[in-house]
């Protein structure tokens, strides 16, 4: 089953999108002989003794947020951008998960999986500036790929207490520290990388080198 999305923008300075869903439904055909081959297998990453580990603890100064933690290349290379969808639900009156790191050019799926009506509004943190603001009915979904790195506010109008974070990166490697700042980062390929910490509305980076199997780094503190 192929799914397409359509989007209808209603006039007037809210540019609440009413988003619906397309199903279409395609029949297969077989084939006597030979059976096609199968496709190659995309590889994302380097494996076996190629790949490095990459391990270490962000120091946070800032106790009630955790901090985030990017590897980004210092060399041009291909990482391809990942298939699937990041998403974003709507549940018990909650953006799950609260918040949600994306790669640039991903697309993201902003679920509806209770029978309540919400939005989704989303805008770039510290500007405001709006990106989109959509209407998400009980049981469906909207998807939208952010162009530009950076973080992002989510929220929605019908429930005012409803609440999410965003941040879009560039970089092929990203997660959030656990709550002591411990973060390892697996099937690194060897290079040159700078290693970046959010937290605080601070960004604090560090250059790091992966030419061995395991690597151990700390970021940030005094």
């Amino acid at each position: 089953m192929t799914v397409r999305w359509f989007a209808q923008i209603a006039p007037g300075p809210s540019r609440i999108i009413v988003a619906g869903l397309i199903s279409v439904l395609a029949a297969g055909c077989s084939k006597a002989s030979p059976p096609p081959e199968p496709p190659p297998v995309e590889r994302t990453q380097p494996s076996g003794d190629t790949a490095g580990t990459v391990t270490g603890k962000a120091v946070n100064s800032s106790p009630d947020s955790r901090a985030i933690v990017v590897l980004e290349p210092r060399a041009a290379g291909e990482f391809p951008v990942p298939a699937d969808p990041a998403v974003m639900d709507q549940q018990g009156l909650t953006f799950i998960p609260g918040l949600l790191l994306v790669r640039q050019g991903q697309a993201v799926m902003f679920r509806n999986s209770e029978d309540v009506l919400h939005n989704v509004r989303v805008g770039e943190a510290g500007t405001a500036q709006p990106v989109f603001n959509v209407a998400t009915v009980p049981g469906n979904s909207y998807t939208y790929k952010f162009d530009r790195p950076g973080f992002y506010t989510v929220g929605c109008d019908v429930h005012e207490t409803m609440h999410a974070d965003i941040f879009v990166t560039s970089a092929p490697y990203a997660m959030v520290a656990d709550e002591s700042g411990a973060f390892t980062f697996s099937g690194v390929r060897p290079g040159s990388y700078t290693l970046a910490m959010y937290a605080g509305g601070q960004r604090v980076e560090r250059p790091v080198d992966v030419a061995a199997s395991r690597v151990e780094v700390s970021i940030g503190g005094p």
